[in-house]
């Protein structure tokens, strides 16, 4: 019994191994950034969020092609648009969409970044359709993610699914 798990467990690590290894950075630097803004990132303060972004605005300077600092990016800009911390929430809007869309064209599996595409669609836009696909797509992706349950959660009843009697919810 244990050779068979063995046999089918090993081909999938190596396979997220190899996942993992294409998905770093290609500088060390632009990854330390990224870590030392988490913390500022989920103080969820206006000056936490100014720290985040300025130490992720640094990571995607050294390394333009890094998913993770671009969806972290993107999460400040929206987070200071959606807690009124910006004079022009449009731009905030704009520029953490485009930051999120970036991180999904690097990585169009990660989970997280359609998690929050979807977040903002639903919270800045009337496109509440696309909204939910895009919620849907993310629990897909990876239906153990309890961060794409949440942002989900949250997407259908800003969506309109509560008012539509949405037996989902």
């Amino acid at each position: 019994m244990t050779e068979s798990v063995v046999s089918v467990i090993a081909p999938k690590v190596l396979q997220t191994e190899i996942g993992l290894a294409a998905h770093r950075p290609n500088n060390v630097s632009a990854y330390d950034l990224c870590l030392r803004a988490v913390p500022h990132f989920t103080s969820w303060t206006r000056g936490g969020m100014a720290e985040a972004l300025r130490l992720v605005a640094r990571a995607l300077e050294i390394d333009p092609r890094y998913g993770f600092a671009a969806r972290l990016a993107g999460s400040c800009h929206l987070v200071n648009a959606s807690q009124g911390w910006t004079a022009d929430p449009q731009s905030d809007i704009a520029e953490g969409l485009r930051l999120v869309r970036l991180a999904l064209s690097i990585d169009g599996n990660d989970d997280t970044a359609w998690s929050i595409l979807g977040w903002a669609t639903a919270s800045f836009s009337d496109d509440y359709d696309t909204a939910r696909e895009i919620a849907d797509r993310a629990v897909a992706l990876n239906p153990n993610a309890a961060f794409a349950w949440g942002e989900r959660g949250w997407t259908l009843p800003v969506g309109g699914a509560a008012r539509r009697g949405d037996p989902e919810l």
